[in-house]
Order: C-alpha cells, then sequence, then structure tokens
C-alpha cells in the first residue's frame, strides 16, 4: 500500500564562528532593528607619567557616548586590565585608578541593546620618567589562545590551549590564565599558571571564551574566540512516504475555508514523512552558502532576488538559525525570548535542543529554493531554478506539493475530516491551540505518532502550517506580493485549522513563525 524511503546525505561540519553573532531582521515587511552606535570615546589624559617618589594617585575620567536609533535602552559595560570596571545603563563617565606600573593599558567601551552589540577601545600610557638609574617601562603581556576542535555538538569536549600567549619580560611558565567560559564577565577559573583548560558546553548555538593573561607584576591583557555548539544528533535525512495514483472529492461546500467539492485526479507521488527540520535545513542552507547558491544580504538569506530565510532576531521573533559573517557558515541557536504568549522562553524554560524542531521563519521561495539543494545534493535536475513556474508537474527534482496532492495525502484513503480520522483533535493528536495551547511553540517533527495519516504521515495537522502550491502556475511569473496556500494549521492554530480541506493563503515573501513546509517529489 505505501512505502518508506528513507533519504540520507552527508553534510559540511558547522565552522568557527565569530564572538557575538547579530541580532537582524530578513523580513522585507518587518522593522529592522539596529545595532547601538558608539559615537565618542575618550580619556581625561591619555599618557602619565610615574612620579619619582610616592604612590601614584592620578585617576583618569574615562567618556563615551552612544546612540540606538531603535530608541532602545543601552548597557554600559566598561572593561579595564583587571576585569570589569564599571556597567549599567546610560554610565557614560566613569573613574580609573591608573597603576603605578609603566606600561600600556587598554580600556574597552561595550555597549548593548539586549541583543546587538558595539565596542570599542582606547588606549592610556603610563610612563617611567627618563634617568639613569630609573625602571624601564614594562610591556603588558599578550594574550592568545586556540580552540580545539572549532566546532562540536553538545557533549564535545574542547579544548583550550593558551600557551602561545607571550610577555617580553616575563617567561611564559611565569604567566598567569584565567577564563570566563561563557562571556559573562564571571571568571569560571582561578588564576593559574597552567595554560590548558577541556571544558564541554552545556547549550546549543554560538559561545564566547575569554582569556585574560596576567604577567608577574599583574599587568593583564584579554581576548575572547566564538565557538559554534551544534546538536548532538543523530538526525536522520529526509524520509518520504509513497502515495498511490488514485481519485478523491477536494474541498468542502459550505465550509468559508474549504472551496467547492470537486473530483481531482492524482499521479503517483511521494511526500515527506514530516515536515523540513531546522537541522535539514541548515545542512543544506550550508552548502548552498558553499556553492554560491544564496548570499547573507544585511538582514536575510536570499537567491534570485528573493528572501528566503529570517536570521538572527531579536526577542520578538525568534528564527533558530543564525549566520557568523566571519566564517560564512550559519549554525543553530535556541532562541529563549518570548513574543506574546508565546515562544521557546515559556515552552522550554530549562533550554531545548532546535535541531529537531521544524523550520520556521521561511519564505516560499525558501522553500523552494530548499528543494532545489536537495535535489542537487542527490544529483537529481533541480525543479525550479530560480524561475518559480513549471508548465508539468513530472520533473524529478524535489519540489513543494500541490494543493490537491497535500490534501489527498492529508485525508487518504477515505473522506475523512482530519489525517488521523473522524476524531476531534487532542494534545496527543496534534500540537495547536483550543481553548488553552497544546505548546507554546512547535515540538520536534514526528512526535505525535498518534495523529498520523492512515499512511503514517506525521503533524499533517497542527505544529506548522505547510507551503503548498499551484500547478501549473496561472498568470505572470509571480512576485513578493504573489500568494500561496498553507495547509494544516500551526501550533497557535485553533480546532477547525487542523480540518484536512482547510486552507489559509500569505503572501510569498512571508517569513513569519508558524509556517514551514514537507518537500515532494513525482514518481514514475
Amino acid at each position: 500500500m505505501h512505502a518508506h524511503i528513507p533519504i540520507r546525505f552527508g553534510w559540511t561540519p558547522l565552522a568557527a564562528c565569530l564572538l557575538a553573532s547579530l541580532w537582524i531582521s530578513c523580513d522585507d515587511d518587518s522593522p529592522v532593528n539596529h545595532a547601538p552606535e558608539i559615537l565618542g570615546l575618550g580619556a581625561s589624559q591619555d599618557t602619565l607619567s610615574i612620579p619619582l617618589l610616592g604612590f601614584f594617585n592620578d585617576l583618569v575620567t574615562l567618556s563615551g557616548s552612544a546612540r540606538d536609533d531603535d530608541g532602545d535602552r543601552i548597557r554600559y559595560r566598561w572593561t579595564a586590565p583587571g576585569g570589569v570596571l564599571a556597567e549599567g545603563d546610560s554610565l557614560t563617565t566613569v573613574l580609573w585608578q591608573a597603576p603605578p606600573i609603566a606600561g600600556s593599558y587598554t580600556i574597552e567601551l561595550r555597549v548593548d541593546d539586549g541583543s546587538l552589540v558595539a565596542r570599542d577601545s582606547l588606549q592610556v600610557v603610563v610612563l617611567t620618567p627618563e634617568g639613569p638609574g630609573r625602571p624601564t617601562a614594562n610591556m603588558p603581556p599578550e594574550a592568545e589562545f586556540c580552540v580545539t576542535p572549532a566546532s562540536g555538538v553538545i557533549g564535545t569536549r574542547f579544548t583550550l590551549d593558551a600557551s602561545s600567549s607571550s610577555d617580553p619580560e616575563t617567561p611564559l611558565d611565569s604567566l598567569y590564565v584565567r577564563w570566563d567560559l561563557d562571556d559573562d564577565g564571571i571568571w569560571d577559573t582561578d588564576w593559574s599558571r597552567e595554560k590548558g583548560l577541556e571544558f564541554v558546553p552545556e547549550r546549543i548555538g554560538l559561545q564566547s571564551v575569554r582569556l585574560q593573561v596576567r604577567d608577574e607584576i599583574h599587568f593583564v591583557h584579554q581576548v575572547g574566540h566564538g565557538i559554534v555548539v551544534g546538536s548532538a544528533g543523530p538526525h536522520e535525512g529526509i524520509e518520504m512516504v509513497t502515495l498511490p495514483t488514485g481519485q478523491f472529492l477536494m474541498g468542502q461546500s459550505g465550509d468559508p475555508d474549504g472551496g467547492t467539492e470537486h473530483l481531482e485526479t492524482i499521479a503517483r507521488f511521494s511526500l515527506g514523512l514530516t515536515e523540513v527540520s531546522n537541522w535539514q535545513y541548515l545542512q543544506a542552507l550550508n552548502w548552498a552558502l558553499e556553492q554560491g547558491r544564496v548570499t547573507i544580504s544585511g538582514q536575510s538569506v536570499r537567491s534570485h532576488g528573493r528572501v528566503l530565510l529570517l536570521l538572527n532576531r531579536g526577542p520578538t521573533d525568534l528564527p533558530e538559525i543564525g549566520h557568523d559573517p566571519e566564517s560564512g557558515q550559519c549554525y543553530l541557536q535556541t532562541v529563549q525570548g518570548i513574543q506574546g504568549e508565546i515562544g521557546p522562553g515559556l515552552a522550554d524554560p530549562q533550554g531545548y535542543d532546535p535541531a529537531d524542531r521544524p523550520v520556521q521563519f521561511v519564505s516560499w521561495f525558501g522553500a523552494a529554493c530548499f528543494c532545489d539543494w536537495l535535489s542537487e545534493i542527490q544529483g537529481l535536475p533541480p525543479f525550479y531554478q530560480g524561475s518559480w513556474t513549471r508548465a508539468v508537474d513530472t520533473a524529478p527534482g524535489y519540489r513543494l506539493p500541490m494543493e490537491k496532492e497535500w490534501e489527498y495525502a492529508a485525508q487518504y484513503p477515505d473522506d475523512r475530516i482530519h489525517p488521523w480520522g473522524n476524531a476531534a483533535p487532542t494534545c496527543e493528536l496534534a500540537v495547536y491551540t483550543p481553548v488553552e495551547p497544546c505548546a507554546v511553540w512547535p515540538r520536534n517533527v514526528g512526535s505525535l505518532p498518534a495523529g498520523a495519516s492512515e499512511l503514517g504521515l506525521l503533524d499533517m495537522a497542527g505544529n506548522l502550517r505547510e507551503w503548498c502550491t499551484l500547478w501549473p502556475w496561472a498568470g505572470p511569473p509571480p512576485t513578493d506580493t504573489s500568494h500561496a496556500s498553507s495547509r494544516g494549521g500551526a501550533f497557535d492554530s485553533a480546532w477547525r485549522d487542523l480540518k484536512c480541506f482547510h486552507r489559509q493563503t500569505s503572501q510569498l515573501s512571508s517569513t513569519v513563525h508558524g509556517t514551514g513546509f514537507r518537500v515532494c517529489r513525482t514518481l514514475p
């Protein structure tokens, strides 16, 4: 009656990432969050001289100003050798006690608006007056370390090696180091002459590790590195379910969302067992980046002049795929923000692994492009190739299902109301929102086997709405404002959206939570 066809493919490993991820909006119709900007940074004196006698008591006044064009509240953090000097809201002026040790001291100002960060720094030089018998100026150490491996997954043991640090006056063995393993301003280790450390990260996403190196007279230098931590997996490839040739009554007359009932004939095809997951989309996206199929333009993944996917948004929009501009790679990230009454911060307050959650914030174009990437990876002719229209639906590559194919698969083999049958929906059958939501964020793909269709298709109702398309496309080539349907309802949908015949329409460029997709193929 049906067959499950496992299809697996290999992926390029994730690369090392930048110290801080960007919060950027990628939907052309959504407001763009701007990073704060440091307007000025200065010191009351940038060169000081140690007196011949007595303790050096001069204070340096540090001043800095910043703005945020979005009107977001800005938090300041001043860091001097030895650690954080001061931090707080609107802290534009602080005092620093320069030490009585000759050398060059780096003062850093960091400002953030809750997600995006700007940094700047200045140097204050402390000199010893020239003269016979006077001590020469001590040079600061140079902090440096490497991370092995450059990226990993939950459970990976990372090795930090600071043996490349140096100091002109102090042997390496006499330098002290300490580590802040999550860049929270709290040092996780005490000062030690051991230059190596192993640690195992406890969360998914882009993380920053900070090192401080101190010489024998307590002059300090610090540096940081970013580490990408992915999902532990294993995560399977796309699995397909075969649908036989047949006829069915499509639509539901009398229902405003069902359309007019009419008979449809369906050719043999296969449909994804589940919605496409974050992990599956991520791996194909990184392949597409390496192959030059897409670009990251400001706030979005783009191809063929279209926005495909949102990346790195802030607390009101929560994509789980981020981008590192230094390595050019994308990575998975956990998001803990809350949008109104929904979001992973409510659904999973203890944290979660985003790998097997269905991909969201993907436009119809982004779903179509994934189908082409998957086809190319598996050596199949790509279906869309940026034209978005086809005269026939017999090409062998992956594509989005036609509405009639999706509805046929959902209600097969009879005229049932829901994919599992005619029983009323419950939270054991679908992730949706009755009076109280079953979940306030999508669950892992395929997590409710009780709600499977007759042929075993999972999440055909609830979790995410799924992009579909009409074939052939009627009218001129589609634009950003053209519309396509989505089927199945989402985690924030009412019960009526879970009916097999229910349909919604959205602009092809729409990149919002609650909408994803599953892939389809025409079979001979």
